[in-house]
């Protein structure tokens, strides 16, 4: 049974439903090395999700949890969603937003902690943003999420300036993922011959 921090009795009371049925299936359904918690606040800007679920071997995991039904969503965007609520149509962040954002966060907070970085050996490397990327050069650069480009209210032009500096920054090998269609992506297909998708 994995553990949530804080315990789900201590959590019962801020809850929704929806994120009490998902706590009591997470308890019940991962195994004792799965570490879960609850709202914990990330960074200096106190970012939170919903959970955060962390496995030594499989990594982390950010999930936010809505007991939204399909007929309520009247518009979503890479920001926000328009639901309509007993009381009217309501805009609330999109929790995909939400999670993106606490993630930043983490990872600026990951990259801090000498524990995590591997100085040597097999799994030298390093945590950054393609911002601080720069000037700095690595056998093998890995670029996660690129469905997320151009991020919200940034210039495409510069966003594809600074992907190509972070793309560059590989010596040997670059390895880009991207979980979702855009434009920004169809465009970097279109120019890579060896762009390989893995649906």
């Amino acid at each position: 049974m994995a553990k949530l921090i804080p315990s789900l009795n201590n959590c019962l009371s801020r809850m929704q439903a929806g994120e009490k049925r998902f706590a009591r299936r997470l308890e019940s359904h991962l195994e004792d090395d799965y570490l879960c918690w609850y709202e914990l606040p990330v960074g200096f800007r106190h970012r939170y999700s919903d959970f955060i679920v962390l496995h030594p071997q499989r990594g982390l995991l950010l999930l936010e949890v809505k007991d939204w039904k399909l007929e309520t969503i009247r518009c979503i965007d890479r920001t926000s969603a328009t639901l309509l609520t007993p009381q009217g149509l309501k805009t609330v962040a999109n929790p995909l937003e939400k999670v993106r954002q606490c993630a930043y966060q983490l990872v600026r907070q990951l990259e801090k902690d000498p524990q995590l970085i591997h100085h040597g050996g097999r799994y030298q490397g390093k945590l950054m943003t393609m911002h601080s990327s720069k000037g700095l050069e690595f056998p093998v650069v890995a670029i996660p999420g690129l469905g997320y480009l151009p991020a919200e209210g940034a210039d495409p032009v510069t966003e594809a300036k600074l992907l190509y500096v972070a793309m560059t920054r590989s010596t040997d090998k670059l390895l880009l993922t991207g979980h979702r269609e855009n434009e920004f992506l169809h465009r970097l297909q279109e120019t890579g011959e060896q762009l390989v998708t893995i649906p």
